[in-house]
């Protein structure tokens, strides 16, 4: 989604000029800050009033925010307060990533969503990053050949993982599906994962299709390439852009 950059700016000064205010705060934010509003707006056909489409700076919900506190507006203040403690409580989340569990719940809970299908949703994600676990095994965390038999447990991220050898197989399918409950089963050729066994009991189709939809699972990986790429804020950082009190 976008929006108009002088719309928005016109419906949060109530300006004559909405254009003309929108140039202003663009000059003052490039020479106080260093940010320019090219590198946050794009230009789209947007319809305007006689039905024809033209050409207008846009913004995504993201420029659009970073975009309204620079307007000092009565009128943004409510926004900028809402993006304060939006922020607070991300800071909360990154120190108790449970939070973040319960916020999610809360929200669809207010959208009319039943129990059921929250719930359902809610391990979507878990479901998928648990099968990145299972195909991505990181050397380091090999911690022995704790098995018997032809199996070994790896232990990643705090979660154990039973590999077998494909030419070692011996057990039958539901034996290993059986084994599966405890922990996922992988199975590998010549030490390189090639498929996997894992519980899915409460599990339910769309889940399951969802979690190993490749497009799904893209989104997920470019989002953890971007974080690895340009690194995270600290909770230490965010609070001190908030102006909220150190630990």
């Amino acid at each position: 989604m976008v929006f108009s950059v002088v719309a928005v700016v016109g419906a949060l000064t109530d300006s004559a000029n909405p254009r003309d205010y929108r140039f202003k705060i663009e000059t003052r934010e490039k020479d106080e800050t260093g940010v320019e509003f090219s590198t946050i707006c794009r230009q789209q056909k947007l319809e305007s009033a006689d039905g024809m489409r033209y050409e207008t700076d846009c913004a995504d919900t993201e420029g659009i925010f970073r975009i309204v506190q620079s307007i000092p507006s009565p009128k943004s203040e409510p926004f900028k307060r809402w993006l304060a403690k939006v922020g607070f409580e991300r800071v909360k989340e990154i120190e108790n990533p449970e939070l973040a569990t319960k916020r999610t719940r809360l929200l669809y809970k207010r959208k009319g969503y039943s129990d059921d299908w929250i719930e359902k949703r809610v391990r979507v994600i878990a479901l998928a990053n648990s099968a990145k676990q299972v195909y991505l095994p990181d050397e380091d965390a090999r911690r022995g050949n704790q098995g018997t038999g032809n199996s070994k447990d790896w232990r990643k991220g705090g979660r154990a993982m039973t590999l077998v050898e494909m030419k070692e197989a011996k057990e039958s399918v539901a034996r290993y599906a059986t084994q599966s409950r405890e922990s996922p089963v992988v199975f590998t050729s010549k030490g390189k994962p090639v498929a996997a066994l894992m519980d899915l009991h409460n599990v339910d189709w769309e889940t399951l299709s969802l979690s190993l939809n490749p497009e799904f699972i893209a989104i997920i990986e470019k989002s953890r390439k971007r974080h690895r790429r340009d690194g995270g804020v600290s909770s230490q950082e965010m609070r001190r852009r908030l102006g909220v009190e150190q630990r």
